[in-house]
């Protein structure tokens, strides 16, 4: 008998201390299951980098026209009036494709890092966040996932912006320099460095993040949710990327012109043709310019936004696909699964 009281508490002590390993060794994994390989994020970067450039080089004369608009309204009645004066000029190609280069090569680490980054914290944040029946239109389903999707965006345009923020900058001095004479790349952007510093490639950077982190919130939770309303697990192929590419317009679209007043105060900041700041700058367009100033090239952003994101967000799934990391959707509480090409070919 006292043998056996005295064996009772070190049993349980025995006891308790596997069932500490036992949760210690839950956690673990729980945590490693929200997290994939380095070349799933790897891959989904690549994916990013490629729609970034793409949507760039296809849509970068309307983008020119946009930023001569915004620079100078007085002179440039609206978008299209900008690209026809562009269209007309002696030197067309070298004026429309001023900057492309820079805009190009910048948009590949920009994109790769604002995609890849987004993309990476929505899987992580589904499988720690969601729940099996989030999938539903109910209300607390719809705020967990618009909060997903958000916080995902914020991250994603917090760690781009270091990137995108001189690109466009540099991108944006070289079209404006453009409407008065051929302008070599190299040397000017050599000249706006050594004449204003560093700190003037990020001109205009509290006006970009003010605009892109809750545009990006409102552009992305808008394509997660159309997205999921124009497909659904059986559609593949064609029908998911057309569904992804009209997601894409309609978000990006609706974004831009929610956000076009501060984009109009982005580009006149980069361009220094307003006083430093952005409140002096929103002063100095309402006075100049009225309050439709603000609203300069509204139409012809939102037409450009809306290119930009279906082929972003549309190339960025295709490109997804073909690498093997299409979406992941989460199938049980605190996981999920990523989509991908034997898993389709084993659907079928």
């Amino acid at each position: 008998s006292r043998l056996l009281q005295s064996s009772m508490p070190q049993d349980r002590s025995a006891l308790r201390h596997m069932h500490d390993l036992r949760a210690g060794a839950t956690l673990s994994s729980a945590s490693a299951a929200a997290f994939e390989p380095l070349s799933y994020y790897l891959r989904v970067a690549l994916a990013g980098g490629v729609a970034g450039a793409t949507g760039s080089f296809v849509l970068y004369p309307l983008d020119s026209a946009k930023t001569l608009r915004q620079s100078d309204p007085n002179m440039y009645t609206s978008v299209l009036e900008a690209l026809v004066k562009m269209m007309r000029s002696k030197n067309r190609l070298s004026r429309i494709y001023q900057g492309i280069l820079p805009a190009a090569l910048g948009a590949i680490p920009s994109s790769a890092l604002y995609f890849g980054a987004y993309e990476s914290s929505k899987v992580t944040l589904e499988r720690l966040l969601l729940k099996d029946n989030d999938k539903g239109n109910d209300k607390s389903s719809l705020q967990r996932r618009l909060l997903v999707h958000g916080l995902a965006a914020a991250s994603g345009n917090i760690l781009s912006s270091t990137v995108f923020v001189p690109k466009e900058v540099i991108k944006q001095q070289l079209q404006y320099q453009a409407q008065s004479s051929t302008v070599n790349q190299a040397s000017s952007i050599w000249s706006i460095v050594k004449e204003k510093g560093v700190s003037s490639l990020y001109a205009g950077y509290g006006a970009t993040l003010m605009r892109n982190i809750p545009s990006a919130m409102l552009r992305f939770v808008l394509y997660e949710e159309l997205k999921r309303k124009l497909s659904n697990n059986n559609n593949a192929g064609l029908q998911a990327n057309l569904g992804s590419f009209l997601a894409g317009a309609v978000a990006g679209s609706t974004a831009s012109f929610v956000m076009t007043p501060l984009d109009v105060v982005k580009s006149r900041l980069a361009v220094g043709t307003c006083p430093v700041g952005v409140k002096n700058c929103i002063v100095h367009v309402v006075r100049t310019a009225g309050y439709k100033g603000l609203y300069a090239g509204a139409g012809s952003r939102m037409l450009w936004s809306g290119a930009f994101s279906a082929i972003g967000f549309g190339t960025f799934e295709v490109v997804k696909g073909y690498l093997g990391v299409a979406s992941t959707q989460p199938t049980t509480t605190g996981t999920s699964r990523t989509s991908t090409k034997s898993d389709k070919k084993a659907d079928k």
